[in-house]
């Protein structure tokens, strides 16, 4: 029963750690100065997709992406799919902004 607890112990120490460090990084708008601007980026790749589509041909990365460099031979054909979703962005913007949070856009293309 010692033995099992000593073996227990480093595995309940590392996840109050975790748990200790997941809340201990949150922020609000209030922890910024005033006039802080807010931002976001993103690439086409990652977003887009559709390299192949509507006469564009590809970029350097998608070159890279089909090429035999490529370790893991993923490429961003489709991505998100936000070239052939872009509408439905849009009308979430317009009718719910206050939902324009990344985590609901993740978990909205993602899913």
């Amino acid at each position: 029963m010692e033995k099992g607890l000593l073996l227990l112990l480093p595995w309940l120490l590392l996840l109050l750690l975790a748990l200790h460090g997941a809340t201990a990084l949150r922020f609000t708008v209030d922890d910024f100065p005033d006039g802080f601007a807010f931002g976001a980026g993103t690439a086409a790749f990652q977003y887009e997709g559709a390299a192949a589509e509507d006469g564009k041909s590809p970029s350097i990365w998608d070159t890279y992406a089909h090429s035999a460099r490529n370790p893991n031979e993923r490429n961003g054909d489709i991505a998100a799919d936000g070239y052939n979703k872009y509408k439905e962005d849009v009308k979430l913007i317009k009718d719910k902004p206050e939902s324009l949070q990344v985590q609901h856009i993740l978990d909205k293309t993602y899913s």
